[in-house]
């Protein structure tokens, strides 16, 4: 009996040492989770892209708008006047935060509907967002270069583009 007692008490040290060192090997911490909250991002249209009144010429040319609050033509290998605007978008959302910007690289301008003579492509490029500051918005531009074609055909053309904003 004496010896059953032994084991036992030599089985029960041996499950102590073990437990106690397998209490050193391990550890706990605590974490935190949190979140903030703020307002949806959103993008409105307060201008639109204009290109202006241009008069055919018998080789094509382009008209180029800066993508800069104070529009400026760069560029005017054909006869152009009147409204030359580039367009205005108005992103709002959380004061401080950063986003993206987007458009796509080209928009489509036709008169009626398309066909031979009836169409024009512009390629697109919009200014940098600096992020929204304490006011949580902010004015981003979109300039961008039309190309007229050779004895473009006379009316009015208009296309339109999607602006696509997100928080980076």
């Amino acid at each position: 009996m004496m010896k059953t007692n032994m084991k036992f008490f030599a089985a029960a040290a041996v499950m102590t040492l073990a437990m106690g060192a397998q209490g050193a090997w391990a550890a706990t911490a605590n974490g935190t989770a949190s979140a903030t909250i703020v307002n949806p991002i959103a993008v409105s249209n307060s201008r639109d892209l204009a290109f202006g009144s241009i008069a055919t010429v018998a080789e094509g040319g382009t008209v180029a708008l800066t993508a800069v609050s104070t529009t400026v033509v760069t560029d005017t290998s054909v006869v152009s006047s009147g409204t030359q605007t580039s367009a205005k978008f108005t992103v709002t959302g959380g004061a401080y935060n950063t986003y993206s910007f987007s458009v796509p690289e080209t928009v489509t301008l036709a008169r009626g509907a398309g066909g031979t003579g009836n169409t024009m492509s512009a390629t697109l490029t919009n200014s940098t967002p600096a992020g929204l500051g304490s006011a949580g918005s902010e004015d981003i531009y979109v300039g961008g270069t039309l190309t007229v074609g050779a004895n473009q055909a006379n009316g009015t053309y208009s296309g339109t583009f999607v602006a696509t904003v997100a928080y980076n």
